[in-house]
């Protein structure tokens, strides 16, 4: 009723006398602010997603890849980086998600994308550490079948001091492939002085480009290793996301109904002070 009556309101003031009819540009505005909240309210869709780390699952036809986060998450302004693609156009989304101590809980911001009928929000709602050891775990002297290969751990190689600080640490692997050829590979981590790890991978056969080992965790104590290998040990990812997927619909009429609601008090505005200073018309 609101739409419409002012509607034909507005017709009466059109085109001469626009200036006048501020309370009906003012009305109509907030009528199409109750239908966009109406209709974004009522006719809203959600969908959740929990997406692995480096996986992809879909939502409202979208491939949604989490690629990670741009910081950590105790980091201010924490970004979430989400790779989106429709098969036509591909977009990143960047929604903010930080552990906030003061407030002693997460903050969450979601991303919009605005398109002509809806928007589009992305919500990420939760990060959740699957503490995940890639790898294999190989104790001193041990052998492991692994794909067309055995491998032995060997022992411990500790690399010079660097002029840094820097200390050198490796596993002596034995790798014996299908047809008996025998080779040692040395992966290595480098600890920084400033706590940094820097990982220094080596072929699993000399000469092989393919399948790099890395060292990536040393049990002292237990005299053992754990190893990657691309390609031939299995994969967990670090974490997973817990992202909600909403349309809204008609959030366009919502903010043009903002901007007709505001621009019908600027008329108002206007038409006051121009009555209440008659000298400032030349009167």
């Amino acid at each position: 009723m609101a739409f419409f009556s002012n509607v034909q309101a507005l017709v009466r003031y059109l085109p001469g006398r626009l200036w006048q009819a501020a309370p009906q540009v003012s009305h109509f505005g907030f009528a199409l602010m109750l239908i966009g909240i109406l209709g974004s309210s009522a006719y809203a869709t959600h969908e959740k997603l929990v997406i692995d780390r480096n996986d992809t699952d879909q939502a409202y036809g979208l491939d949604i890849t989490y690629e990670g986060m741009a910081g950590k998450i105790e980091t201010p302004d924490n970004e979430i980086i989400l790779s989106i693609s429709d098969g036509n156009d591909s977009f990143e989304a960047r929604p903010r998600l930080f552990w906030a101590s003061r407030m002693n809980g997460l903050m969450k911001k979601p991303y919009i994308k605005r398109y002509f009928g809806y928007d589009l929000y992305l919500a990420p709602e939760q990060i959740q550490d699957l503490h995940a050891e890639n790898g294999m775990k190989l104790a001193r002297g041990e052998v492991v079948e692994l794909g067309d290969y055995s491998l032995q751990f060997i022992g411990f190689e500790q690399g010079a001091h660097s002029m840094g600080g820097a200390m050198n640490f490796g596993a002596r692997i034995e790798v014996v492939d299908a047809a008996g050829y025998t080779d040692t590979t040395i992966p290595m981590m480098v600890f920084a002085s400033d706590r940094q790890i820097e990982y220094q991978d080596s072929p699993l056969l000399e000469g092989k480009t393919g399948n790099p080992v890395r060292l990536e965790k040393i049990f002292a104590d237990e005299g053992a290793v754990l190893i990657s290998i691309e390609g031939l040990t299995p994969y967990m990812p670090p974490d997973r996301l817990v992202l909600e997927v909403s349309k809204k619909p008609t959030m366009n009429i919502l903010w043009a109904g903002s901007i007709l609601l505001a621009f019908g008090g600027v008329m108002s505005v206007r038409n006051r002070w121009k009555i209440s200073s008659p000298e400032k018309r030349g009167d």
